[in-house]
């Protein structure tokens, strides 16, 4: 159990993104461009957990996450318990589960300036996608999304980003503009188009802080970060929760599997998640200091990626329980300084967003809603698509918590959910922002509805929610990724 404890408030810290019914019709896919009219789009794809090398590229690289063994994983749960059991150490036992816990998470940690702890690497694509047969039988996620643009615009005209998402994301920005400043050369284009997918957005926000948005024709949020997560937020703030309910609606949104459901179900009714809950939170009350202080802290303290998602007002707080709980910290002086300017980057975020919009950038923003985001942080009652809260990744609509529908609300307004759970009159560009129910996380497999769409408003003339019928504000969506209008 305590093992379990520390495994899911690590990962939670990396995942840790109405109007009126239409008559609906199948879309079909944009093709056969005309050469003039292309735009090169430059596709940001968001985390990847396990796309990341030790000492890539050489005789002994290996994936930088280490050996999930569910054996060795059960002996640090057996060894911990009988010492708590027989001696009474707690100290000892806690140290079988953080040692387990590291040797998983050690390959991601950064140093205290918020470089990369070790020798680590990733493919990457400079080039525009032609050039590479890797996209030619991908499926799933950014990868399908990038097959999709590669059908339609020609892989002459498509980009793929990939970079190393722990590093600074002003860093980052730097790779982004070597990539734009290729495909416009390449091309013959003088702007380009971008989507970007989780963690892509705040990487997107980055490049647009340090080199403008000029060059940019259209940006595209898919289950984006660019507003921060609420899971950073709480996290590094030591605001760990593990409550029961949410523990259930996370287990029950993994798998639509009918036998896994009723186990699920079952631990529920048996009391079970409840007494696993419990003992977590126990766990926590004891051990959460010290967990954060030799896992979190060198594994994911250190990234100044997450250090960007922290919310504004949140900011001060988590920097005062990472760094400076202990007395003060002058180790980390030049991580705090570059968090800073990343924290002065994201309060300025939405006033360079409306600056672009009025100078002729155009925004669309995509989240999916109707799924519970994982029960490990104070904020976990969420609305969110599994693995981002819709209220961010939405641009800051007003969204029900999970399960749950809006009590104030004005029944009129084109910009309500036809199920009254979301509200996008708030959010920060209400005309061009859709929400997908039951939409995983940076939906848009190839040969979907879903990468239909994302098509549509790559190509069309200034897509809005408004302008085409087939793809209102609020669409129903699922695990095929299919779409019709929400009624």
């Amino acid at each position: 159990m305590k093992k379990i404890t520390a495994i899911i408030v690590s990962l939670m810290l990396i995942a840790s993104s109405c109007i009126p019914s239409f008559a609906y019709s199948k879309a079909e896919t944009p093709v056969a461009i005309q050469e003039g009219d292309k735009i090169p789009v430059v596709i940001i794809r968001g985390m990847e957990f396990t796309g990341l090398y030790l000492n890539y590229g050489t005789d002994n690289e290996r994936n930088i996450m280490g050996d999930i063994n569910i054996g060795s994983i059960l002996s640090a749960i057996v060894k911990a318990l009988g010492v708590k059991l027989f001696t009474g150490d707690r100290e000892k036992a806690t140290r079988y589960i953080t040692d387990a816990a590291l040797e998983i998470l050690d390959g991601y940690s950064c140093n205290d300036d918020g470089s990369s702890k070790y020798n680590v690497g990733k493919e990457r694509f400079p080039g525009a996608v032609s050039q590479y047969d890797d996209f030619d039988d991908v499926v799933d996620s950014e990868l399908g999304i990038t097959r999709t643009a590669k059908d339609t615009l020609g892989g002459d005209y498509v980009y793929y980003f990939n970079y190393d998402w722990r590093m600074n994301p002003l860093d980052i920005a730097d790779e982004i503009n070597e990539t734009v400043e290729r495909a416009l050369e390449e091309t013959g284009s003088d702007c380009v188009d971008i989507i970007n997918c989780s963690m892509g957005g705040v990487m997107t926000i980055a490049y647009m802080t340090k080199y403008g948005y000029e060059k940019i024709h259209r940006c595209i949020f898919v289950s984006s970060t660019f507003c921060g997560t609420y899971a950073t937020s709480d996290l590094l703030a030591g605001k760990v929760v593990i409550n029961a309910d949410w523990l259930t609606n996370y287990l029950l949104a993994l798998n639509d599997n009918f036998a896994y459901k009723g186990l699920i179900y079952s631990l529920k009714y048996t009391g079970l998640i409840k007494g696993v809950a419990s003992l977590a939170t126990k766990f926590i009350e004891n051990n959460k200091d010290r967990v954060f202080d030799e896992v979190m802290q060198p594994v994911f303290g250190n990234m100044l990626s997450l250090w960007a998602l922290v919310l504004p007002e949140n900011y001060e707080e988590c920097k005062q329980y990472m760094f400076y709980r202990n007395g003060s910290d002058k180790t980390h002086a030049e991580l705090i300084a570059k968090a800073d300017e990343l924290q002065a980057m994201m309060k300025n975020r939405d006033e360079m967003l409306y600056k672009a919009v009025s100078e002729g950038m155009e925004v669309c923003v995509v989240a999916g809603y109707n799924s519970p985001v994982a029960p490990a942080y104070e904020r976990s009652y969420v609305n969110g698509d599994v693995a981002l809260e819709t209220p961010l990744m939405s641009g800051h609509a007003t969204v029900a918590p999970f399960k749950q529908t809006l009590t104030d609300y004005d029944e009129n307004s084109a910009h309500l959910s036809p199920d009254k759970v979301c509200d996008t009159s708030t959010a920060l560009f209400p005309d061009n922002t859709w929400l997908l129910k039951d939409a995983p996380h940076v939906s848009g497999s190839y040969g979907t509805e879903t990468a239909e769409f994302y098509m549509w408003l790559l190509t069309s003339d200034a897509p809005d929610i408004y302008k085409n019928a087939q793809y209102p504000a609020y669409m129903q969506s699922g695990s095929d990724m299919n779409l019709e209008p929400l009624r």
